[in-house]
């Protein structure tokens, strides 16, 4: 019998809404954060804007390779290991963006998290098999 069989809104239920919530807000400040400080990097590390939209160019291809990762666990393991997996994985890579001290640091570094960053749908496909439906569209 599933969490959700009884269409009740549950402690589990309760959690996974609450781990959503949490990481795709993160997932969207780090985002913002970025484009926010642009021209304090620039003036930090003695760049160009054309430079640092090329390494923020490759942190988003670099983090596809996240998006097939946790589809492959997701495949093998379920989705809620998968899920663990961008929460937790977002939550230890992006504070590391902050001890940059060269602009090659910062680069693989946004491109570190950039892996669990781009596997936010895996939190939506957790809340469609776990919320029920009465709440769902609320959600």
């Amino acid at each position: 019998m599933s969490e959700t069989s009884n269409n009740k809104v549950t402690g589990y239920v309760v959690l996974i809404i609450a781990l959503t919530f949490m990481c795709n807000v993160f997932l969207g400040e780090e985002t913002r954060a970025i484009s926010l400080s642009t021209p304090l990097i620039i003036k930090e590390f003695g760049i160009t804007a054309t430079q640092l939209g090329f390494a923020q160019t490759v942190a988003a291809w670099v983090g596809m390779i996240g998006w097939f990762g946790v589809l492959l666990i997701a495949d093998g393991m379920g989705r809620k290991p998968a899920f663990l997996f961008v929460l937790g994985g977002y939550t230890l890579t992006a504070p590391l963006i902050g001890f940059a001290g060269s602009f090659l640091q910062l680069g693989s570094l946004i491109a570190i998290a950039a892996i669990p960053r781009n596997t936010g749908t895996i939190n939506y496909m957790l809340l469609a098999e776990t919320v029920p439906a009465s709440i769902r569209a609320f959600v």
